[in-house]
């Protein structure tokens, strides 16, 4: 999945346009994690890429990446 900032992300809350995107590694796993800043009501808030269900790139004519 390429996210862009712009880019319109699919959850199971509904649909956001991404504002920013951090990526951030777990300290745990040490593995790195993608996250999302989106505005949600007047509020930030951040998805992780494991709550991404789909994302509809506004760059490239709305193609739809599952």
């Amino acid at each position: 999945m390429e996210i862009k900032n712009g880019s319109i992300i699919k959850t199971k809350d509904g649909e956001y346009v991404v504002k920013e995107i951090m990526k951030m590694v777990n300290p745990f796993t040490l593995k790195p994690i993608i996250m999302c800043l989106v505005n949600v009501g007047g509020l930030q808030r951040t998805i992780s890429e494991n709550d991404i269900i789909s994302v509809r790139n506004n760059h490239l004519k709305n193609i739809e990446e599952p």
